[in-house]
């Protein structure tokens, strides 16, 4: 989580920055934390009316934050030297301006990458054009938060999905998300391409993808979790071998329409480098058919 300010005191040498747990609940007064690790960020100079952006360094780390949340984060300009307190009028002096203050809600987020190959004796390649539809449930499944539709790039991905659930989506449905708790995330897959309907595989090849989806529990900022589903349709062959005659004048082979039984047809898969590899064979019958997937 990033800051800025607006740098506006023309008696100040820094400024600080705080956050506070806001416990409606029980009124509990928690401590007020200062995250920066020099606890105050120089003002350099007086007040120029500008924005300031504030680095790296003068971040909150989220991942110590509870989803579901409030937390009241403050600025006030500092000074090493008293300075009339302007908010009264009996001579009093200050070291600190007013704070200024914003309650921020912790929003559960996460990202996914999707990613469909073919299978791993094929290659593991990658598959474009495969529709992927997503939703982000509620804890029990009953509710969807997010929802979306993408097809799969050359590389054969989509994403990342970035996944942020806010309190607007919470409110309407009337749900309520606290700690570290983990929300389904369903997918499914689909392709069909000259009138054959692609099959997908799940959980590292070893059960089908359900067609109304594959359930997966993402968990607050865990970014770029992997979703990959393996494409493992396949595509009958089937012919017959018939001996053939040679024209003498051509040089052609013809068919005679003589079935040739017994005869090994093999499946071959051509690589860029290296050898063909060997997929699967079969003889062909008394009728010189064979078929193979």
């Amino acid at each position: 989580m990033s800051f800025s300010y607006k740098h506006n005191s023309i008696c100040s040498s820094a400024y600080s920055l705080t956050r506070q747990l806001i416990d409606e609940a029980s009124n509990i007064n928690h401590p007020i934390i200062t995250f920066t690790p020099t606890y105050l960020h120089s003002a350099e100079d007086d007040g120029d009316n500008e924005i300031r952006l504030l680095g790296i360094d003068f971040k909150d780390r989220v991942s110590t934050l509870e989803v579901g949340r409030k937390y009241n984060y403050c600025v006030f300009a500092v000074d090493n030297k008293y300075m009339v307190n302007s908010t009264r009028y009996d001579g009093r002096l200050a070291r600190r301006s007013e704070k200024n203050c914003l309650v921020h809600t912790v929003e559960w987020e996460s990202s996914v990458v999707v990613m469909v190959t073919l299978k791993k004796d094929s290659g593991s390649e990658p598959v474009e054009n495969v529709t992927v539809s997503w939703e982000l449930l509620s804890p029990d499944g009953s509710e969807e938060l997010l929802s979306g539709t993408s097809t799969t790039t050359k590389n054969g991905d989509i994403g990342p999905i970035k996944l942020i659930v806010s309190s607007s989506i919470l409110d309407s449905k009337k749900i309520k998300l606290f700690g570290k708790i983990k929300l389904p995330f369903k997918v499914s897959f689909s392709k069909s391409s000259q009138s054959i309907t692609h099959t997908f595989l799940c959980e590292d090849e070893t059960i089908i993808c359900p067609d109304d989806g594959m359930v997966f529990y993402l968990s607050h900022l865990n970014h770029r979790t992997l979703v990959h589903a393996v494409d493992a349709t396949t595509l009958l062959l089937e012919g017959n071998v018939y001996s053939g005659k040679k024209d003498p004048e051509t040089g052609l082979v013809h068919s005679t329409g003589c079935p040739l039984s017994n005869v090994q047809v093999c499946l071959m898969r051509k690589v860029t480098y290296g050898e063909d590899i060997l997929q699967n064979c079969i003889e062909t019958d008394s009728n010189g058919y064979y078929k193979l997937f």
